[in-house]
């Protein structure tokens, strides 16, 4: 069977052609995505990826005798300001799940407490938007254990002259960090995010790479950032 003139319905019931740009995927070549079939996710997989930005450290053609990562879990408790907002965005979502009147409406509610509640976990002020111009970060560390556990880890790293990268999923976050590390630890801190320039890009990674100040340097970063 051929499709016709109208493929809004994805009528097509060609099991072996692929997606192809400009054109409705075929109705099977959607099953057999959704239930996991290694052929079709590997046909698709060699159709994208040329268009997909992406390397893995285990790729030899990033890096030769780069290290294994390690990764180390650092729990961090509440302050007190922390636990009040956290508790009050759960009781307030509570409430307005049990009133939404659909599904698609309980999901929204859902995705938006999760995201308040990674803003008030990083810290009070990205919550409640207080960074922006004349900022002062004064005791800032004081009001999110975070943020109090990653200046104890920093003084350790730039105690011995090394330098480190902090990603953020947030711009407003990266700001605060920016602002707070300079001042607390006096080391060149940079932060680059979805607004830099390519120019503003190059510099900072060129200024982390080889600091003035020798290896004491920090670089905060967007995990939004986009390179092209």
């Amino acid at each position: 069977m051929e499709q016709t003139g109208d493929t809004s319905g994805c009528a097509s019931t060609d099991e072996k052609q692929p997606p192809d740009r400009g054109r409705c995927y075929p109705i099977q070549w959607q099953h057999e995505q959704r239930y996991q079939n290694q052929e079709a996710a590997e046909q698709l997989r060699k159709l994208v990826s040329p268009f997909i930005l992406r390397r893995v450290k285990t790729d030899p053609t990033v890096i030769q005798d780069l290290p294994d990562k390690v990764e180390t879990k650092v729990y961090c408790p509440l302050t007190e300001e922390q636990a009040t907002l956290y508790e009050a965005v759960v009781q307030k979502a509570l409430k307005e799940i049990n009133d939404a009147e659909s599904d698609i409406s309980r999901r929204g509610q859902v995705l938006s407490m999760l995201m308040q509640l990674k803003q008030i976990c990083n810290h009070p002020a990205q919550y409640l938007h207080q960074v922006g111009d004349g900022y002062a970060p004064e005791g800032e560390d004081k009001r999110s254990g975070k943020l109090l556990r990653l200046i104890e880890l920093l003084e350790e790293i730039t105690a011995v002259g090394d330098r480190a990268l902090i990603f953020t999923q947030f711009a407003e976050m990266g700001r605060l960090l920016r602002v707070y590390l300079q001042q607390w630890l006096g080391v060149s801190t940079l932060f680059l995010h979805g607004g830099s320039s390519p120019k503003q890009r190059k510099s900072m990674v060129e200024r982390f790479q080889d600091d003035p100040m020798g290896r004491r340097s920090l670089f905060c970063r967007s995990k939004r950032v986009v390179w092209v």
